[in-house]
């Protein structure tokens, strides 16, 4: 099957002509993805509209701008599910297929026997032809290094997916460990060719991929940026070598797992029995997993370390509000659940498990009890306990509301969701776990204290 993957960032004016070009294709054994990158233009709207409910079509909403190569990676696994010999077809949300045979000519040649093909393009402005690269035009030479040809994979990109899967985690990050976000020309395809080799890539003669030029295209906006990819990063990192199909095929995948989970709440709202309801499902998740993190602490990375080296799904704990957004930036397949409770119930809860314990104000330990927990927890400048409890709390409620409103990996989920199978339900679909919900998956309630 054709999966066509399409970006959009503020298409409004050019995806209705690239889907409606899906739609005219001779060859109708395709499903097209839309993953709209948080645009603030109307592109959604639209793409709805023309896609008209056809279910061939998906599309993907972002809450944050992620990047074509998230997009183009973990994106599309997660949404698409594609298997091995998919061909995958790039089509930017601003181009369109430029016949209706595109489709068609890219069946006959996988058909061959190929694994890659690209080129094909026609550029919407003639002025483009007397800037452009001498490479933009032209076949791969083999006899240089990829990676020495910036513009040598032009569109119309295409593979099979067992190509795209081969590709290693760490060649898809910058050198800090964040995700590149662009050029995924190159970040992508470079690769793939490498191991294909020129018996296996095909250079498309014919023009039948429309690539459109305006401001806003990456020629313009992100030139200097790729001449630095180039320079200062891919071309210091080992090339691919050449691989059978077999060990193509055969190969893990090193990004597209599972995801890592992380729950979190403000403590006293059932974290654990978030925990034991991801047990039961069958995940090795754990409560408050040691050492504990400081409030202070920022050290997100180092966290995942010790979750990925213990060999964990994930780890439930009211302490991982401040490590969200590092985490999210170096994990790309990561979920956050966030359970919440009213906060008087939480209050009175917290006041009734810490009788001798105050983690919500600096003391010394005289009138309070010092206690290992207390670098856990933020300190107010208040007289009253009770009213730091409540500080805290509204503090982590406004804060994950903001994380839910931008993020589209972590969603709040009232405790009492633990209580019915359609609540239960709901978290499990969250996290991508489809299956039926045994009575004993309901009212866990393994905290014996969760109810003060």
């Amino acid at each position: 099957m054709f999966k066509i993957v399409t970006t959009c960032y503020n298409c409004e004016a050019f995806i209705k002509e690239c889907i409606e070009s899906v739609f005219a294709q001779k060859q109708s054994d395709w499903e097209m993805y839309i993953f709209d990158d948080a645009s603030y233009d109307k592109s959604r709207e639209v793409a709805k509209e023309v896609a008209n409910g056809d279910p061939r079509i998906k599309i993907i909403e972002n809450k944050i701008n992620r990047g074509a190569v998230y997009n183009k990676t973990y994106n599309f696994i997660r949404h698409a599910e594609p298997d091995d010999e998919d061909i995958i077809v790039t089509l930017d949300g601003d181009d369109y297929l430029g016949s209706q045979y595109a489709l068609c000519y890219l069946k006959k040649i996988y058909s061959e026997g190929y694994w890659f093909s690209y080129g094909g393009f026609i550029a919407s402005e003639k002025s483009f032809y007397d800037s452009v690269a001498p490479d933009h035009l032209t076949p791969i030479d083999w006899n240089r290094s990829l990676r020495n040809q910036r513009f040598c994979i032009t569109a119309l990109r295409s593979h099979k997916f067992f190509l795209l899967k081969n590709l290693r985690d760490k060649d898809l990050r910058y050198r800090s460990g964040t995700l590149f976000k662009f050029p995924e020309d190159i970040i992508l395809n470079i690769p793939m060719a490498e191991m294909a080799g020129e018996e296996k890539c095909f250079f498309l003669k014919e023009k039948i991929y429309s690539y459109r030029i305006h401001k806003n295209n990456d020629t313009f906006q992100n030139d200097d940026h790729r001449t630095a990819i180039t320079r200062d990063d891919l071309s210091f990192r080992e090339e691919y070598p050449r691989k059978t199909k077999e060990e193509l095929v055969k190969w893990e995948c090193d990004w597209d797992k599972k995801p890592i989970i992380i729950g979190l709440g403000t403590g006293r709202c059932g974290t654990v029995s978030l925990s034991k309801l991801l047990q039961k499902v069958g995940l090795y998740v754990t409560h408050e997993l040691t050492p504990v993190v400081s409030w202070e602490n920022r050290k997100g990375k180092e966290r995942l370390d010790i979750i990925k080296n213990s060999n964990l799904d994930g780890d439930v704990s009211f302490w991982y509000l401040n490590l969200i957004e590092e985490m999210n930036k170096i994990c790309e397949n990561i979920r956050f659940v966030c359970l919440q409770r009213n906060i008087d119930e939480l209050v009175q809860s917290y006041m009734n498990k810490t009788v001798n314990k105050n983690h919500w104000m600096k003391h010394n330990g005289d009138h309070w009890r010092e206690d290992i927990f207390d670098q856990c927890y933020p300190k107010y400048n208040v007289s009253d306990k009770s009213q730091g409890i409540r500080l805290y709390c509204e503090e982590y409620h406004r804060r994950s509301l903001e994380f839910q409103n931008t993020m589209d990996n972590f969603k709040i989920f009232d405790v009492t969701s633990l209580n019915s199978e359609s609540g239960v339900k709901s978290i499990l679909d969250f996290l991508g776990i489809n299956r039926e919900i045994p009575e004993d998956f309901v009212n866990i309630h393994s905290n014996k204290s969760y109810g003060n």
